[in-house]
């Protein structure tokens, strides 16, 4: 799962930046206090992953049964606490930048996309085979290589929008440099 958390976080720090098209709304603020918000709320929502992470991989089911309930409970965690972050960012308001509402739009969208996979997984966990153990290990490492590479994938999305202002601000703020943008 460590490797799906560095793409997740990659993925939602050049989304944060480089956005794609969409409708937007919300308050307008700085580009300042937006990417304070953002990055502090995407920091946040990074070292949940991590932390949920970091119990998977130090728990020793001792059957596939159990394993499959520990995968279950950290996608379960993973989309709540993605869930928490879109409803955050939202909150943020609209940076009062040139096309802030398309990027913010872009944000919690990719966001909206990346509850998708993981609920599109958490749906596969109930199919783990628990009746072997390497043929666990095999499908939930399939099923991790899947979702890096669905993050992978959607990280690339539409790079068309970017912001200076945003850009400068991102690189001025502490929460900022914590998650590497």
């Amino acid at each position: 799962m460590r490797s799906t958390t560095k793409a997740a976080a990659l993925f939602l720090a050049a989304a944060l930046f480089l956005g794609a098209c969409g409708g937007g709304g919300g308050s307008k603020v700085s580009a300042q206090q937006y990417v304070k918000a953002a990055c502090t709320d995407l920091s946040g929502w990074i070292k949940s992953i991590q932390k949920r992470s970091q119990q998977v991989q130090s728990s020793a089911p001792q059957t596939p049964a159990d394993g499959k309930k520990l995968i279950a409970t950290f996608f379960e965690g993973v989309i709540t606490d993605t869930d928490k972050l879109v409803d955050q960012l939202k909150a943020a308001g609209t940076p009062d930048v040139k096309d802030g509402d398309k990027i913010a739009s872009a944000i919690i969208s990719a966001l909206e996309k990346a509850r998708n996979v993981l609920e599109a997984s958490r749906s596969k966990v109930e199919n783990l085979p628990t009746d072997n153990p390497q043929s666990f290990a095999k499908a939930a490492q399939q099923m991790g290589q899947s979702v890096q590479s669905a993050f992978s994938q959607a990280s690339n999305l539409g790079n068309s929008l970017q912001s200076p202002e945003l850009s400068a601000a991102a690189s001025k703020e502490p929460a900022c440099q914590s998650i590497g943008t």
